[in-house]
């Protein structure tokens, strides 16, 4: 019976190095380079579009050492639904590695989509 009111759940991958706005293939890239700037960060931003509407369960950010947050904003009202903090190892044992990111917050409040960009 249950099965009557399922819903199908899909898969999204966000990447910063990609754009994902209405297009049918996307850029991502494998490798990306972070360029020097003279400010204390730097900033990387990219846009994505559901293809339908929906309610976003989990949002699970991916950073490398070097990175200190990731978020994901509503484009259109510039509200934050997820922040994801950048945790450090500061010991020597694996998974604890000093100065390598070794976890990193995930936001567990779901958030409804519609078929518009983020």
């Amino acid at each position: 019976e249950d099965l009557k009111t399922a819903k199908p759940v899909y898969v999204f991958v966000m990447d910063v190095t990609g754009d994902f706005a209405v297009k049918s293939e996307s850029r991502c890239q494998i490798e990306y380079n972070v360029p020097r700037v003279d400010s204390k960060y730097y900033y990387r931003n990219s846009t994505f579009q559901f293809p339908s509407d929906g309610t976003v369960l989990l949002t699970i950010p991916h950073l490398h050492s070097g990175g200190n947050w990731a978020t994901v904003t509503r484009k259109a009202t510039g509200e934050r639904v997820c922040f994801g903090g950048a945790l450090y190892g500061n010991g020597t044992e694996a998974g604890n590695e000093k100065g390598f990111v070794v976890g990193i917050e995930q936001c567990t409040t779901p958030f409804d989509v519609k078929v518009a960009i983020l």
